[in-house]
């Protein structure tokens, strides 16, 4: 049984600016082309990995540390969206393109500190390495085009 209250609490907002605001992005700018299949499948998976596993996460309000830097993971996130839904010239740029790949490194790592568990940690850093190198084969792809 999942311990209550759990670090899925602090997910479930992300997860639901990601719903609301995916649709939104620039056609063509964020896609999978140039991204091979062998790749797709493990982000994929890593990505329910690391979306559902915070289920078993306790969250403690207590421990600022985490707190505080899951709050500044998040507020990163969430403005490096947009350059991307302002449909901003520099959200072409690989750094800029890389941002919302890279970010959620940062509240990743801070869920895997509060819950103490390193095989988090471990799995948000492996979806971190896969999910920025689709990002960097799609950025490959969309400046070829």
């Amino acid at each position: 049984m999942p311990p209550w209250p759990n670090c899925l609490l602090l997910v479930v907002p992300l997860l639901i600016f990601n719903g609301l605001f995916t649709g939104r992005l620039p056609g063509g700018l964020y896609h999978d082309e140039g991204v091979p299949p062998a790749l797709l499948l493990p982000e994929s998976a890593l990505r329910v990995l690391v979306f559902v596993a915070p289920l078993w996460l306790p969250l403690s309000l207590e421990r600022r540390g985490p707190l505080i830097l899951f709050a500044v993971g998040a507020a990163l996130y969430l403005l490096s969206w947009t350059p991307a839904l302002a449909d901003l010239p520099a959200a072409r740029h690989l750094a800029v393109y890389l941002l919302p790949h890279a970010t959620p490194l940062i509240w990743l790592l801070a869920l895997a500190w509060m819950g103490a568990s390193w095989p988090f940690a471990a799995a948000s850093l492996v979806f971190f390495a896969v999910h920025t190198t689709h990002g960097v084969l799609a950025h490959r792809a969309l400046e070829a085009s």
